[in-house]
């Protein structure tokens, strides 16, 4: 796969994630995810609602994994 192939792919994968709104993400990130400098810079947001996004996902992953072992 080219490079150019390889940023369309990513860029079109990306932008099919579901994320939390801007505004929950404003409300449920941490500070320094969602300083004013952050949120001035495009592409440093996306990447940090990315991360929260991940983060997330995971954390209730091993809410679940934990209640079906528990269960």
């Amino acid at each position: 796969m080219a490079h150019n192939d390889l940023v369309i792919f990513c860029r079109s994968i990306y932008q099919d994630v579901p994320l939390y709104s801007l505004e929950d993400f404003q409300e449920l990130a941490p500070e320094e995810a969602r300083n004013d400098h952050v949120l001035s810079d495009e592409h440093q947001l996306m990447l940090n609602r990315l991360s929260f996004e991940l983060a997330e996902r995971q954390r209730c992953a091993t809410f679940l994994i934990t209640c079906l072992y528990l269960n």
